[in-house]
Formats: structure tokens, C-alpha cells, sequence
């Protein structure tokens, strides 16, 4: 279960990241 909830927190940071990307080039 430790790696499922490593996995959702990675792609979370990835969605953050990726949305502040896209508001910066906006």
C-alpha cells in the first residue's frame, strides 16, 4: 500500500507542477 500512496503523491506533484507550468506560459 506504501507504494500506491508514493505513486499518487508523485503524480500529484507532477499535476502541480504542470499546471503552474501552464499558468506561467498563459
Amino acid at each position: 500500500m506504501i507504494e500506491i500512496g508514493l505513486l499518487i503523491i508523485v503524480c500529484l506533484l507532477i499535476y502541480h507542477y504542470c499546471t503552474a507550468t501552464f499558468r506561467y506560459w498563459k
